[in-house]
């Protein structure tokens, strides 16, 4: 449970930065994209921000240079985010 409310709370606080920087996660290159996030979103953009040190959330950016609208797609445990990668 503790560690439910942990990722909640670093949930939030990434989801304020990126509400004032969309593009301060790592970049992800176009290569290592998951098929599914290709499929089921249509993505055009893919980053990474670290949560703490076990989980990861993908997110992409869409807009124009005046707004920009982030999208998250997934928060993942390390396992998953390697597994969701074909790490």
């Amino acid at each position: 449970r503790y560690r439910e409310i942990c990722l909640h709370e670093l949930s939030l606080a990434a989801i304020d930065l990126l509400k004032r920087n969309p593009e301060l996660g790592d970049r992800i290159k176009r290569s290592l994209w998951p098929k599914l996030y290709v499929r089921k979103y249509g993505i055009h953009t893919l980053f990474r921000i670290r949560l703490g040190k076990g989980h990861r959330m993908t997110y992409t950016v869409s807009g124009t240079s005046d707004s920009k609208v982030v999208t998250i797609l997934e928060v993942l445990d390390h396992g998953e985010y390697e597994n969701r990668f074909g790490y």
